[in-house]
Order: structure tokens, then C-alpha cells, then sequence
């Protein structure tokens, strides 16, 4: 008959100490990954909004849109250097000043998401609530955690619009913040909030 070899219990032991010990190290560097991705995540949207805003500044410049408290300019490359495009029909988005503001459906436009199913208006999902979609965007608010108006923003009505990534929630700060502007040729506030991601 011959000896069955295996591993003794001090073997055994000594090899879950040593993936205890690794899986400690481990977990830590996984977690500030997933952090870190998060943060990528929030300031290229971030700029992503910037450079869709400074495109759309552009072409209100060209249409001589620029000046205005309120235009409206097309949707459509084809009509993209058009004007008589109107949001309450689906060809156009409204902008101040040549900018865009913390409306949804602006943000949508200026982004180019409108159909893609990224992003989700939610309205309000409550604090706590997370976001179960690629981006929730809460919209059209008076205040959102994170940004606090200043005296001229508050005394102008500017609104402001925040955007979460998925598994957080408004409360959290952690998303986009767009601040419409106030003032005459003066873009919005788009400010990356990275303290909870």
C-alpha cells in the first residue's frame, strides 16, 4: 500500500496567511482604482462640456446669436449654421449669450446624447438614491450639494444642473456641476466635484 501525500495543517495555515496578507494590499489599491476611474470619469465629462460649449459658442458667434439673452440654434449638422430651429419641436436647443445652460435638454444637445441612453433625466431621486444609469442629470435646480450660488448667480435666478455617475447619489460630491450664466458673454460655471468619488 502505498502513503497518500499531502499538505500538512501548518502548510495549510502558512498559505492562507499569506493570501490574507495579500489580499490586504490588494483590496486597498482595487478600491483607490475604482476611485481614481471615477475621477477620470467626472472631469472628462467635465471638459467634454467645456469644449461642447466653446463649439457651441462658436456657432452662435457665426449665426450672430451671441448677444442675445435667449436664441435658439439647430440641432442638425445639415442645418447646424441655420437659425429659425426651435426646441419646442425637436430641431433646435435654446441657449443664453451663445452659451448653454443648466437645462437638460441644452446639456443633452451640447453633448450629442440625446438618444443615446447614457444619460437620464431624473428629476429628483431623493438623497441616498443611487444613480442606476451611465450619468443621472438633475436639472433646472435652484441648489445642488456641492455648489452653493453666489450673491449674483442667486439674484439673476441662474440655475444649475448637476450630473452623477452611476452608484452615486446627488447628495454625494460627486458628478458634474453646470451653472447657467448670468451675465452678457459670460460662460457658465462647469465645475468637476471629485471630493466623494
Amino acid at each position: 500500500m502505498r502513503a497518500e501525500k499531502g499538505f500538512t495543517l501548518i502548510e495549510l495555515v502558512a498559505v492562507i496567511i499569506i493570501l490574507g496578507i495579500l489580499s490586504a494590499t490588494a483590496i486597498p489599491k482595487y478600491m483607490d482604482l475604482r476611485s481614481e476611474a471615477q475621477i477620470s470619469a467626472v472631469q472628462s465629462l467635465r471638459s467634454t462640456i467645456e469644449s461642447a460649449n466653446q463649439m457651441i459658442y462658436a456657432r452662435a458667434v457665426l449665426l450672430r446669436e451671441h448677444k442675445k439673452a435667449s436664441a435658439e440654434i439647430c440641432i442638425n449638422q445639415a442645418t447646424a449654421y441655420q437659425t429659425g430651429c426651435l426646441e419646442s419641436d425637436g430641431t433646435g436647443f435654446k441657449i443664453k449669450y451663445g452659451h448653454i445652460f443648466g437645462s437638460y435638454t441644452t446639456i443633452m444637445h451640447a453633448l450629442e446624447e440625446e438618444n443615446s441612453g447614457n444619460f437620464i433625466n431624473t428629476g429628483h431621486l431623493g438623497n441616498g438614491v443611487k444613480c442606476p444609469q451611465e450619468w443621472c442629470v438633475e436639472a433646472w435646480k435652484d441648489s445642488v450639494t456641492g455648489y452653493t450660488r453666489t450673491t449674483n448667480e442667486a439674484a439673476s435666478d441662474s440655475k444649475i444642473a448637476k450630473l452623477v455617475p452611476r452608484g452615486y447619489a446627488f447628495d454625494e460630491q460627486c458628478g458634474v456641476v453646470v451653472v447657467k450664466n448670468h451675465g452678457n458673454n459670460e460662460a457658465p460655471k462647469i465645475l468637476g466635484l471629485t471630493d466623494s468619488c
